[in-house]
C-alpha cells in the first residue's frame, strides 16, 4: 500500500528512460500555450532561447511545441501518450518520444527503433539512451543521426522502476522496486556504488554528476513536527542530496508542506528549487543548512527548469483560479509571503527565484567570461567589432553589488544596447529580469 500511493507521486522527467528567512520572487511574465489543459514539461534549451513544452489538450492528446517567449509558438506534434523531451546538449537538437529532431528546421533527422521513448543524450551529442528489449532489462545506446544500435548495456534480471542517466554521461542511476538505488558504470554496467532511496520523487543529478537529489515521504509516528497537512497518515516530507561516490547523504531537508513533484539544480550555484502539487516553490542552498526560501505561486507545479546562466525559472502545470491556489494552503502552518497572480489554464510563468545583487553580478561574470562572438563572429555592419568588444568590456567593469535601485534603469538600458552578438541573447535576458526583480523588491 505504502508504494502504491508513494509511486503516484514518483516523477523522473528529464534524463529518465520512461517505463511507461523567506523571500517574495519577482514574476517575469507568462505565456498561454494553447489549446492545453495541462503543461506535463519544460525544457531550457542550452543556449537559453528557446523552451521545449509538453502539454495535453482537451481531446487527450499530448502535443510538443517549441517556444520561444519573444516569438510565435510552433507546434511540432502530437502523441497519444506523453513523450519525454529533451535537447541535446548541443542545442541543435532534441528528442520527443522515439523521434530526434532539427532544432531549426523541426525535421524529424531519425526514429528510433526502440521499446521505449528516448531518455537521454550523451555528452557529445552523439548518442542517445531508451530501452533495446520489450523486458527493460537492456538499455540501448544508439546512434543519434542513423538511429543504429550501438551497444546495450544489461541492467538486471528485473527492470528497475526508473533510469537517469548522469549529464557527464559516465553512470546511471537505476531505481530499484526493492528500495535501493544503484549507482553503475555506463560503460562497463558494473556496480559503482548503492544508495538507500526508497521510492524517490523527481530524482535529478546535479550539473557536475557528483549528487544526486531527490523527494522522499515517510510515515511516521502520530504528533511528529511539521508533517504533511491532509495526509491519510502522518507523512513527513523530505529532500535529500547524496554523494554518488560514496552512497552516503551530503545534505537533508525536512518538512515540506505540500508533495514535491520536481527537482531542479541550478546551473551554478548551490541551489535547489522543489516544486510542489499545490504551487509552493522550495529554493534552497544545499550547502548551508539553512531554511529554504518558499513561495506560493498559482500553478500546480508539474515541472520546471532553470534559465543555463541560472537568473530565471520557468513553471509549467495546471493552473488553477487565484481564489483556488490560495484556498489549498489553508492547513499550511508556514507564514508565506504570497505570490499569486490570477492566471488560468494553459499558462508557463517565469520567475526570479533570487531577486539579489549579488545574483546579478554572478549572471554577469557568466555573461562576460566567454562573451561569444565578440572575438570570433563578425558584428552587426553598423557596429564595428572592436566596439562590441568595448561594450562587453564596460559591462565587466561594472560592479553590480554596489548599484542602487536608482542606479538600475542605467544598468539594464546597458544592457539592452550591447551590439548584437555581444552576449548570449538569454544572458542578457536574465540580467534584465533579475535587475527588474531587484527593482520590484525594492519598491
Amino acid at each position: 500500500m505504502k508504494k502504491t500511493l508513494i509511486m503516484l507521486w514518483l516523477f523522473c522527467i528529464l534524463y529518465t528512460v520512461q517505463l511507461h528567512h523567506f523571500s517574495v520572487t519577482f514574476a517575469q511574465g507568462t505565456g498561454v500555450i494553447a489549446p492545453t489543459t495541462i503543461v506535463g514539461a519544460v525544457a531550457w534549451q542550452p543556449e537559453g532561447e528557446k523552451l521545449l513544452v509538453r502539454g495535453r489538450g482537451d481531446e487527450d492528446q499530448w502535443t510538443v511545441w517549441v517556444h520561444n517567449p519573444a516569438q510565435p509558438l510552433v507546434e511540432f506534434g502530437s502523441f497519444d501518450t506523453p513523450p519525454s523531451i529533451a535537447w541535446s546538449p548541443d542545442g541543435t537538437r532534441f528528442f520527443a518520444g522515439r523521434n530526434i529532431v532539427s532544432a531549426d528546421t523541426l525535421e524529424i533527422i531519425v526514429t528510433l527503433d526502440a521499446a521505449s521513448g528516448i531518455g537521454g543524450w550523451s555528452p557529445d551529442s552523439t548518442q542517445v539512451l531508451a530501452w533495446a528489449d520489450e523486458n527493460f532489462v537492456l538499455l540501448g545506446m544508439f546512434d543519434a543521426t542513423t538511429g543504429q544500435l550501438i551497444r546495450t548495456i544489461s541492467t538486471s534480471d528485473a527492470p528497475p522502476d526508473a533510469v537517469s542517466w548522469s549529464p557527464d554521461g559516465a553512470y546511471f542511476a537505476l531505481v530499484q522496486p526493492t528500495g535501493e538505488t544503484n549507482i553503475i558504470s555506463a560503460q562497463t554496467g558494473n556496480l559503482v556504488t548503492t544508495v538507500t532511496m526508497e521510492y524517490p520523487i523527481g530524482l535529478r543529478w546535479s550539473p557536475d554528476s557528483n549528487y544526486i537529489a531527490a523527494a522522499f515521504l515517510e510515515q511516521v509516528e502520530p504528533g511528529t513536527q511539521v508533517i504533511l497537512p491532509n495526509a491519510l497518515e502522518p507523512t513527513l516530507v523530505s529532500v535529500m542530496i547524496w554523494d554518488v561516490s560514496t552512497g552516503t547523504i551530503m545534505a537533508q531537508f525536512s518538512g515540506l508542506q505540500s508533495i514535491p513533484t520536481v527537482v531542479r539544480w541550478h546551473p551554478t550555484q548551490t541551489e535547489i528549487s522543489v516544486g510542489t502539487t499545490n504551487g509552493l516553490l522550495y529554493t534552497f542552498d544545499y550547502t548551508s543548512g539553512q531554511q529554504p526560501n518558499v513561495l506560493l505561486t498559482s500553478v500546480v507545479i508539474n515541472s520546471m527548469d532553470y534559465s543555463p546562466f541560472g537568473g530565471r525559472l520557468v513553471l509549467g502545470g495546471n493552473a488553477p483560479r487565484q481564489s483556488s491556489s490560495i484556498s489549498q494552503t489553508e492547513a499550511i502552518d508556514v507564514d508565506l509571503p504570497l505570490w499569486v497572480e490570477t492566471v488560468f489554464d494553459n499558462t508557463l510563468i517565469y520567475l526570479v527565484p533570487d531577486p539579489s545583487l549579488d545574483r546579478l553580478a554572478d549572471i554577469q561574470a557568466a555573461c562576460v567570461a566567454d562573451a561569444p562572438g565578440v572575438a570570433t563572429l563578425p558584428a552587426p555592419e553598423s557596429t564595428p567589432q572592436p566596439d562590441a568588444i568595448a561594450a562587453v568590456e564596460s559591462l565587466a567593469a561594472q560592479d553590480v553589488t554596489a548599484l542602487t535601485i536608482d542606479a538600475l534603469p542605467a544598468y539594464i538600458a546597458q544592457v539592452e544596447s550591447l551590439p548584437e552578438g555581444s552576449i548570449p541573447p538569454a544572458c542578457a535576458a536574465d540580467l534584465i529580469a533579475v535587475a527588474e526583480a531587484v527593482m520590484a523588491e525594492g519598491e
